[in-house]
C-alpha cells in the first residue's frame, strides 16, 4: 500500500489531544506487578487518558518510533511484545498502514543489523506492519528549521513527518551522558546520522537533545517501565523493576512521571526533583510540554 501524501507542514499542526477539562496534560501510570499482558496494560494506560481513538482515526498511516540503538532486550531496547501490542492496537483502532522505523547512530553502527538481530523485521511482517531503516531509499531526509541556540537546521526522517499519527515507544533508563533516556531523547533516532554526531559536539548535551527533539511532536508517548536501568545506561547498567507503563500526549509530563517511577526503585541514581534536570527545564522552556506539576494531571491505574 502506498502511504498517503501529507505535507511536511503537518508536523507543526500536531497538538496534545490528551488534556483534562482544565487543560492539563494527562499522564497515566499503570502498575504491572500483577497478572496481565503488554496488550492489556497498554490499552489500560491509554484508556486512562482518553483512548487510542484520540490519536488514530480510520485509514490513518501510523509511524512508531521505538528504541533500537543496540541489540539487547529491554531496557536496552524496546520489548518486542510491547511493540507488537502497539501495532495490534493501532490496527484495531483503524490504522491502514503501520510503519516502525529507526535510524543508525553513526557509521559503522547499523540500525538494520540491530533490527535483524532482535527480530524486528520478522515481527513486523507477522503483525502486518512495515519495518524500515530510516535513511535508506531515495529522498529520505527533510531539512527542518530549529529555533535553538546550538542548532538552526537539522535533517530528519521524512516518514515521521508525513504520517497521520506519530507514536513513541520508549523505555525507562538512566544514561551515562544525558542522565536519562526516555521519550524526549527518543527523537534523536529520527535524525540523519551526521546530525546525531553533532549532538555530541561542543557540550550542553541535554540542551542539545531538546533542540533536536523540538523538530517533532508525537501524538502519543508510550513508555515501558516494567524493567529499567536505574544506574548506567543506555546499553548496560544496573537494572531495576519499576513495574510501570506510562502513557501521555506530552513528552515532558511522561518523562517527569517516568523519572519518579525510577526514583521509587532503591539504588536509582536520579535523586533530584525531575523539574531541575536540564533536559526537562529546556523542554519546558521551548514549549515541548508541561512546565511544572500544575500543568500535568497524573492518573494512576493499580
Amino acid at each position: 500500500m502506498t502511504a498517503p501524501t501529507i505535507p511536511v507542514s503537518r508536523e507543526v499542526e500536531r497538538r496534545n489531544r490528551y488534556l483534562d477539562q482544565e487543560g492539563r496534560s494527562l499522564v497515566s501510570v499503570v502498575r504491572t506487578a500483577g497478572p496481565g499482558s503488554a496488550h492489556e496494560w497498554l490499552k489500560a494506560a491509554v484508556d486512562a487518558i482518553g483512548g487510542f481513538n484520540r490519536t488514530i482515526r480510520h485509514g490513518d498511516s501510523v509511524f512508531i518510533k521505538p528504541n533500537f540503538n543496540a541489540a539487547g532486550g529491554p531496557p536496552v531496547s524496546t520489548d518486542l511484545a510491547f511493540l507488537r501490542a502497539i501495532i495490534d492496537l493501532a490496527h484495531a483502532y483503524g490504522a491502514a498502514r503501520v510503519v516502525v522505523g529507526e535510524s543508525s547512530r553513526h557509521p559503522p553502527t547499523s540500525a538494520r543489523n540491530v533490527m535483524q538481530l532482535l527480530g524486528v523485521f520478522d515481527l513486523c511482517r507477522d503483525a502486518g506492519a512495515e519495518a524500515v531503516v530510516l535513511g535508506e531509499g531515495s529522498d529520505p531526509w527533510v531539512e527542518v528549521p530549529i529555533a535553538g541556540r546550538y542548532f538552526k537546521t537539522i535533517q530528519v526522517a521524512r516518514p515521521a513527518l508525513e504520517c497521520d499519527s506519530l507514536i513513541y515507544s520508549g523505555v525507562l533508563k538512566t544514561h551515562r551522558w544525558s542522565r536519562f533516556s526516555m521519550s524526549l531523547k527518543l527523537s534523536v533516532g529520527l535524525l540523519r546520522p551526521r546530525d546525531r554526531i553533532r549532538l555530541h559536539l561542543g557540550g550542553h548535551f541535554q540542551q542539545r537533545i531538546i533542540e533536536l527533539a523540538s523538530a517533532f511532536n508525537p501524538d502519543l508517548v508510550l513508555l515501558d517501565g516494567r524493567e529499567a536501568f536505574i544506574k548506567g545506561g543506555p546499553s548496560w547498567g544496573r537494572r531495576g523493576n519499576p513495574r510501570a507503563i506510562i502513557a501521555s500526549g506530552d513528552r515532558v509530563a511522561a518523562d517527569v512521571a517516568a523519572i519518579r517511577c525510577l526514583q521509587e526503585v532503591p539504588g536509582c541514581n536520579l535523586r533530584r526533583d525531575p523539574w531541575t534536570y536540564p533536559q526537562i527545564r529546556e523542554a519546558a522552556r521551548m514549549g515541548l510540554g508541561a512546565a511544572d506539576d500544575s500543568q500535568m494531571a497524573l492518573v494512576e491505574v493499580p
